[in-house]
């Protein structure tokens, strides 16, 4: 599920019913041959640290689950699905979809590379471009594999905002396949915020409490207006954003969640130890 993810204005796509009949080319083969510079070394070597201490947090935490028994059915059904997240809450959501081989737009950029090696590690897919960059491609990449039964991560405020703006990317995949959005969101009792940065970027710390809530699916109709599609994504997420912080506040006590383990070190370092041996590196 879920970092500098792109998404990109309507007018990035005048006709949807062209958008479509370009499915049928299958762009997968001519977007991935699409030459971006490689990965250096120090791009492996920061996506292996990146993964690493996300599975650090994510074993020394509690994760508490807040899922909306529709999304549930979705996912046993293994149906596909676009998933819409506020740009500041993606480091963690990608932990929490690890494995899962989601599609997730990342920016071209020398930053966007960073984020796309963290993801590989996490076992997801990078589809690369934003706005300024290769963002039709992108977008109708997207588009192709929640089509082909995938499914695909969007920050609608990515990937620089405005704060919470919703942008046209999640509406036009949604709209373009039929397929439902599901709102997701975090709260982490411990965690570092990036104030100063447009989003507010958060990033849980380890031996944490962290809830992870999934609403309920919407679909975006054909004759919704732009401004209404936006409004309700926009109250989708904030939904699912305050329901997460209540769920927090109503959770255990700081010390009688999974933060006890710090005081007790074998097990807090053996819960490490094992998340280390998990991400190693297979080749930088």
């Amino acid at each position: 599920m879920m970092a500098a993810v792109s998404v990109f204005p309507l007018a990035l796509i005048d006709n949807l019913t062209q958008l479509n009949c370009s499915m049928d080319k299958s762009p997968t083969r001519s977007f991935e041959s699409r030459v971006l510079k490689g990965p250096t070394l120090l791009h492996r070597l920061a996506g292996w640290l990146g993964a690493c201490y996300l599975h650090v947090v994510g074993k020394t935490s509690t994760i508490q689950p807040l899922d909306d028994p529709d999304y549930l059915t979705c996912r046993k059904e293994r149906q596909p699905l676009v998933y819409a997240l506020w740009h500041n809450t993606q480091a963690f959501l990608a932990y929490a979809h690890r494995g899962e081989q989601a599609s997730v737009m990342v920016s071209q950029s020398t930053d966007g590379e960073y984020i796309a090696q963290v993801m590989k590690r996490l076992g997801l897919r990078a589809v690369r471009g934003s706005g300024s960059r290769g963002g039709g491609s992108a977008l109708r990449e997207m588009i192709h594999r929640v089509q082909g039964g995938g499914q695909v991560g969007v920050t609608p405020d990515g990937p620089k905002g405005p704060l919470q703006t919703i942008h046209g990317g999640v509406i036009e995949v949604a709209r373009a396949t039929g397929r439902p959005i599901i709102p997701v969101s975090i709260s982490s009792r411990r965690k570092v915020v990036f104030a100063k940065s447009w989003d507010q970027f958060i990033v849980p710390l380890p031996f944490s409490h962290i809830v992870v809530a999934h609403g309920k699916p919407f679909f975006i109709e054909p004759e919704l207006s732009l401004a209404d599609a936006q409004s309700r994504v926009r109250d989708a997420l904030n939904g699912i954003r305050d329901a997460a912080l209540r769920a927090l506040e109503a959770a255990p006590s700081y010390l009688s969640s999974r933060l006890a383990n710090i005081l007790y070190p074998p097990i807090g370092l053996a819960a490490v130890f094992l998340a280390l041996i998990r991400c190693r590196p297979t080749k930088l």
